[in-house]
């Protein structure tokens, strides 16, 4: 969360590319303090853990990090070319334009279709709901609780 009600997605590889579907000044600036906060935050925890050393897949003396310092700030780029919301719905874009991140497809602008994503959403999530009551499953968060620990009986005094 932005820290002014509003959701965006972030997507880093050596740099961050923030996704948002309300655009502003106001927003852009809001947007662009958080994804700075971990652009140097999170390169300095990489290195703190030696990802990079254990990491064999990622070459490190060229591409993305070539001429840069693996503790060097993260470049921030704001996406522009995207859907833009109308109704306060930013929750269904973040989330549409995860699923495209994740596929590495590209995010329509034109055909954007957000009533019929909003509804693949609900029968998405009614089919999940029903799929858990059909075979007696539950979420972590349904779970029952763990009863609390006890040292003992107190003592009367």
């Amino acid at each position: 969360k932005s820290g002014i009600g509003y959701w965006g997605v972030y997507h880093f590889t050596r740099d961050i590319f923030t996704y948002i579907s309300l655009r502003s000044r106001k927003h852009n600036k809001a947007i662009q303090k958080v994804a700075e906060a971990y652009a140097v935050l999170i390169p300095l925890f990489l290195v703190s853990i030696e990802f990079y050393n254990q990491r064999s897949d990622i070459v490190v003396q060229n591409g993305l990090h070539m001429g840069k310092e693996l503790a060097d700030p993260f470049e921030i780029e704001l996406i522009t070319n995207l859907p833009t919301q109308q109704n306060s719905d930013c929750g269904v874009y973040v989330a549409c334009f995860a699923e495209y991140i994740i596929e590495d497809l590209p995010i329509p602008v034109a055909n954007f279709d957000v009533d019929g994503l909003r509804a693949r959403f609900g029968i998405l999530l009614w089919h999940y709901g029903r799929n858990k009551q059909l075979h007696g499953k539950s979420s972590e968060s349904e779970a029952p609780v763990a009863p609390k620990k006890t040292r003992g009986k107190k003592r009367k005094k």
